[in-house]
């Protein structure tokens, strides 16, 4: 139907002046005839009216062979299926039903997709009902479900969905997958469904159910599961349940329960489990209160509480704990105040404080505290924070010898040694701009990067010698590829 401002084959609306003559004209489509108006028209001539107060008019069509055709079709890159009366299709189907037949279509989405709407003779995201009179055509359009939790372990990338699924990459020769298996793989594997967070140690992964049970496997040589023994666990075990945040290093773990209070267990030769003693713990023990976030490497233990205070403990041989000395330490000790949060790394932490500036310490041999610093053969560290720059987000990260963090404009940045956008083995002390558009970004321990977008879509750069980059090779990259996109 046609006319002044209008030009529709569904129902659609104009407004005209008072008083205006407006003429609408039915055209049928191919293989259809128009039968007539109602409303405020009548019979199947040109439809005269008057716009002398609110009008309702309808065009009747009908099919010339008595049939209507149905053309279904696909959009977006998700994967998902369309499915009614002899309509079951994941790309483009055609069917033919008798003149006015009413047909009912349902989207339904793959796991790891959703269903984003309808287009054509149909919208909204609802289920799409349809009056045959005439041939006509619907489109469904799939996307890929937003990533919300992600992490990165030694060589392997885990990544939670909006939908709940649990998804892995990598390595996964001890059984970091949680699938019941130790073959790897360069692309995603579907784990399960119904999680809400996922964290991630060396070998070993951590992720919080949608009904806050706490789930650990992998690894487990020294008891950083927490689940009591040292047995490694391909399949997942449950922890306990309360927990928000978890933080784990090669051997020890860090969590904190709702209301803030303190966790640890694992491995604690060098006091990294922040108790006053040495001894190794296979579950759970309360060490503190009133913490907001944890963050663990290696031997190292980081910690901001609720008022901003900055703490650390464990390993310091590398002056990595910022508290001036390289002595370890087997309780927390205060490094600084006022900060939002705090990241470890490989024998050296960055951090960031509530007004967005990034301070950092520690190992400083290939420049990866991004102050400008060159990189130096011999040893090189900072005992106590250095000023890195400002307008972070919390999101901040390093893993070996390089760092990467993002802007709270959206920009992502790296530095150090090797992976920082340029090509493996040049080196930058000051950060280099990767991107734009990010939220987070999480290290791995193997030379390699994951990096969320504002979209939901995941990133990934850096080493792939073990598929940890999730983009179906093994190949190394030093600029960004796709792990999951959204359309």
């Amino acid at each position: 139907v046609t006319g002044p401002g209008l030009g529709c084959a569904q129902a659609c609306t104009a407004q005209y002046e008072f008083g205006k003559d407006v003429q609408l004209t039915a055209t049928p489509a191919a293989g259809s005839a128009f039968v007539g108006w109602s409303g405020a028209c009548s019979g199947g001539a040109a439809c005269n009216l008057v716009t002398t107060n609110n009008r309702a008019v309808s065009a009747e069509f009908r099919s010339l062979d008595g049939f209507a055709k149905l053309t279904v079709s696909k959009e977006g890159r998700g994967k998902g299926r369309v499915t009614g009366d002899r309509i079951d299709c994941g790309s483009q189907c055609v069917a033919r039903y008798p003149a006015g037949t009413q047909v009912t279509l349902t989207a339904t989405a793959e796991v790891g997709f959703v269903f984003a709407g309808w287009g054509g003779v149909c919208i909204g995201a609802s289920t799409c009902r349809i009056a045959l009179d005439e041939s006509k055509a619907v489109s469904a359009r799939f996307v890929g479900a937003r990533v919300s939790s992600f992490a990165a372990g030694q060589g392997f990338g885990v990544a939670v969905k909006v939908d709940g699924t649990l998804w892995a990459w990598g390595d996964n020769s001890s059984g970091q997958y949680g699938n019941g298996t130790q073959l790897s793989s360069n692309t995603p594997v579907l784990v399960g469904r119904g999680f809400e967070a996922v964290f991630t140690g060396a070998a070993h992964t951590f992720a919080t159910k949608r009904d806050g049970t706490l789930w650990a496997w992998g690894s487990n040589e020294w008891g950083q599961l927490g689940d009591g023994t040292k047995t490694h666990r391909l399949q997942p075990v449950q922890i306990g349940s309360g927990f928000l945040v978890i933080a784990s290093g090669i051997a020890h773990t860090l969590g904190i329960k709702a209301g803030g209070s303190t966790w640890a267990w694992g491995r604690n030769y060098v006091g990294q489990l922040g108790n006053g003693s040495q001894a190794e713990q296979l579950r759970p023990i309360q060490i503190g209160s009133d913490f907001s976030l944890v963050s663990a490497a290696g031997g190292s233990s980081y910690g901001v509480k609720r008022d901003g205070t900055l703490w650390a403990w464990g390993n310091n041989e590398d002056f990595q704990l910022g508290d001036g000395s390289n002595a370890n330490r087997l309780s927390p000790v205060q490094v600084g105040s006022d900060f939002s949060s705090v990241h470890a790394g490989f024998n050296r932490a960055v951090a960031i404080k509530r007004n967005g500036n990034m301070f950092g310490w520690g190992s400083n041999r290939n420049g990866e505290l991004g102050n400008g610093e060159p990189s130096q053969p011999a040893f090189s560290a900072w005992v106590r924070p250095i000023a890195m720059g400002g307008g972070y987000a919390r999101g901040a990260v390093d893993a070996a010898f390089h760092s990467a963090a993002v802007k709270t404009s959206g920009q992502l940045f790296a530095w150090g040694e090797g992976f920082n956008g340029n090509p493996p083995g040049v080196a930058k002390s000051t950060p280099t701009l990767l991107g734009t558009n990010f939220r987070l970004v999480w290290g791995g321990g193997e030379n390699f990067y994951l990096a969320l977008k504002q979209d939901g879509s995941l990133w990934a750069w850096g080493d792939n010698r073990f598929g940890q980059l999730g983009d179906g090779t093994n190949t190394d990259r030093w600029k960004l590829v796709s792990v999951f996109t959204v359309d």
